[in-house]
């Protein structure tokens, strides 16, 4: 087995944000009302957490160093803090943006969820850093 590589980790980057340009695309492109759009931000923040975690698994266990769920939990909590950011932004100020906001704060709360499953279930022990 081989160390999580510099090279894995741009790559991960990379498709990252890939996927986070196209839910942003997806989002520019709703024609509906504020609330279609901030549902829509919810249903892509929930794809794209759950396919990130997905890429973030299948690299992580090349790792032989002991460092695979920290480096799995600080991938995973640094893209989706970056797309709920990207995603607020295509919000105007006020309650529109106060309300997309929460959507992600309560996908990003179940994200976590998905992530201590995932790495429980791996026999990974949490790291808390």
């Amino acid at each position: 087995m081989a160390l999580i590589t510099e090279a894995d980790s741009q790559r991960m980057r990379e498709r990252a944000a890939e996927a986070r340009d196209a839910a942003i695309g997806q989002l520019s492109g709703c024609a509906g009302g504020l609330a279609e759009r901030e549902a829509l931000a919810g249903l892509l923040f929930r794809k794209y957490s759950c396919e990130l975690l997905e890429d973030l698994l299948r690299v992580a266990p090349t790792d032989d160093n002991g460092d695979g769920s920290s480096w799995v939990r600080r991938r995973h909590d640094e893209e989706l803090l970056e797309l709920g950011r990207q995603l607020r932004d295509q919000f105007p100020e006020g309650e529109a943006r106060h309300a997309v906001a929460q959507v992600i704060q309560r996908e990003l709360l179940e994200a976590e969820r998905r992530l201590k499953c995932a790495l429980n279930s791996s026999g990974d022990e949490l790291d808390d850093d």
